[in-house]
């Protein structure tokens, strides 16, 4: 594999990264990081194999947990403080919901965003909740008490991975479609997962320290092993330029080809 270390920007440098997030708009990569007294989100871009941070976001963060996007705003969730932030483009804070009014959202995880709706994994609680991209409340469903881990839009649906080790699909508007289980060796806890546009996905396994990668079509599962390159404890992956898996360590990002 291939390691490309972040370039540290106002004195910050990975320390416990959480969450990644690539912007389809700008190609950058942006970051989820959390410090001993504060989370912080950072967006990288990466050129000639090297990486370097061009803007630093903390207003609000404490334990950065999922990055969306919209054309406008950058959206967070935060699973320490149980709230889900809005910023412009620049960083700046301009909403928020959370613990502070009636969502009371129990360790959310992932947040994506589709045509002007952000949806977010509220694990604690089972549930996905979604907005407008000004923060207010839209509608929210579960199944079975999903618990979601972490989620995707692809081909006009939502799928959603779960602690039973299931991919639970939904429309964009919340009713759901079926389940898929995931018959993967030796998974113990699934961290993350990511689609491509082809329906190519992926998945991570802290425990075993592997990234596991199948067609949602074909079926055919491919095992990485990476035992010997770093803790993958708080790991997250995402497809970039199409071509890669990337990754996260305290030691920069990593980049794995899968083709």
């Amino acid at each position: 594999p291939q390691v490309i270390p972040i370039e540290p920007v106002n004195e910050l440098s990975l320390s416990d990264p959480r969450c990644l997030a690539i912007d389809a708009l700008t190609n950058e990569l942006y970051v989820g990081e959390t410090y001993p007294h504060h989370g912080s989100v950072m967006a990288v871009t990466i050129e000639d194999e090297t990486a370097t941070c061009v803007l630093s976001i903390t207003a609000g963060l404490a334990r950065p947990s999922g990055i969306a996007f919209t054309q406008s705003y950058i959206f967070v969730s935060d699973s320490f403080t149980n709230s889900l932030l809005c910023y412009s483009r620049t960083g700046e804070l301009l909403y928020e919901v959370g613990t502070s009014n009636d969502m009371d959202f129990f360790w959310p995880t992932s947040v994506r965003c589709n045509l002007g709706i952000v949806y977010i994994c509220d694990w604690g609680n089972g549930r996905i909740v979604a907005f407008d991209t000004s923060l207010n409340h839209l509608f929210h469903f579960k199944e079975d008490s999903i618990c979601p881990i972490d989620m995707t839009i692809h081909s006009n649906c939502l799928f959603v991975v779960t602690q039973k080790l299931i991919l639970a699909v939904f429309t964009l508007e919340g009713d759901f479609i079926t389940v898929i289980p995931l018959k993967l060796p030796k998974f113990n806890r699934i961290k993350a997962f990511a689609i491509d546009c082809a329906g190519n996905f992926t998945f991570t396994s802290p425990q075993q320290r592997f990234i596991y990668f199948a067609n949602l079509e074909v079926g055919e599962l491919m095992e990485l092993n990476i035992f010997d390159i770093f803790s993958f404890t708080h790991s997250a992956i995402g497809v970039y330029r199409q071509d890669k898996i990337i990754s996260l360590s305290n030691s920069g990002v990593q980049l794995f080809n899968i083709f």
